[in-house]
């Protein structure tokens, strides 16, 4: 059985800053898609899976740092889809605010950690060690 999660991160006026949604399969969530608040315009900004791996993968404390590694990369990377990915992850990571972008980037370190830390090959390895 398959379910569909949406969580969401409101700021003090009760605007929602932040949508992650979650598929669950059985009882282990996974991150499909996450939206950030654009502030200047007031919408929120789609990431699919493939910008979220990004963003976990070069993520860091602030906007430029985070976009560094991405944007040092781009010129060699050979795979129309991954240049894709990059490109895009890198034109909305820009859109966010200093503020958002940092939030989306812990969130994200966050997020990947906990679902590493539950998936199966590592509850069967510390089964194993008990």
């Amino acid at each position: 059985m398959k379910c569909e999660v949406e969580v969401r991160q409101t700021d003090n006026h009760g605007t929602i800053t932040a949508r992650d949604n979650y598929e669950l399969t059985g009882n282990l969530p996974k991150c499909v898609g996450v939206e950030c608040l654009c502030e200047d315009a007031d919408f929120q900004i789609p990431f699919n899976v493939g910008e979220i791996n990004l963003i976990y993968q070069f993520g860091d404390q602030g906007k430029a740092e985070t976009c560094a590694s991405p944007s040092a990369i781009f010129p060699q990377i050979k795979d129309s889809n991954t240049k894709q990915i990059v490109s895009g992850t890198l034109k909305k990571l820009n859109a966010l605010s200093e503020k958002m972008c940092a939030e989306l980037t812990a969130a994200t370190k966050r997020r990947k950690l906990t679902e590493r830390d539950h998936s199966i090959k590592t509850r069967l390895a510390k089964a194993k060690k008990s």
